[in-house]
């Protein structure tokens, strides 16, 4: 299991609303939010990430992030991997990712 983090810009004058994530280099990959309730870390999975007309959102540890399980090959940090994002009116939209060493 891997989590990816980056930062997703909508240049666009409309919201957009992402409602999953696939990947041909991992059997599963899907949108994850944790937050602390009651002191307690909690993860869940979202059905929906909106991203606001010219704004952002960012994936980052203790916050929004993406689960990716099971790669189907190996892969070691410096290799790219392929995120395809799918938005509520059905357009799929590709990011290339770069695989970093976990921080010590």
């Amino acid at each position: 299991m891997l989590a990816g983090y980056a930062r997703i810009d909508n240049a666009c004058p409309a919201e957009v609303d992402i409602v999953s994530a696939s990947s041909p280099g991992f059997a599963d990959a899907s949108l994850h939010e944790t937050r602390i309730d009651h002191g307690i870390s909690r993860m869940r999975a979202l059905t929906v990430l909106p991203v606001s007309a010219h704004g952002f959102v960012e994936f980052a540890p203790g916050g929004l992030h993406l689960m990716l399980m099971e790669p189907t090959k190996p892969l070691k940090a410096g290799d790219y991997v392929t995120i395809d994002f799918t938005l509520s009116d059905g357009r799929r939209i590709p990011g290339r990712f770069e695989l970093r060493a976990a921080a010590p």
